[in-house]
């Protein structure tokens, strides 16, 4: 995918860091899910996403 941000020409923007509650279900490679959640915003910690989204759950 060229606008990968992994390997292409996106940016930190356009990925998101999500911990979920409980260890979700098997899914499959490239699964698409929804996730709800507390939406943190990073802007000190080089080692994390800028957008972090924490306590979430598999909706």
């Amino acid at each position: 995918m060229a606008e990968c941000f992994f390997c292409g020409a996106a940016g930190p923007e356009s990925v998101a860091v999500v911990y979920l509650k409980a260890k979700p279900p098997r899914m499959k490679v490239d699964q698409i899910i929804e996730v709800r959640g507390i939406l943190d915003l990073n802007a000190t910690d080089v080692e994390e996403m800028t957008f972090i989204i924490r306590d979430a759950i598999i909706i």
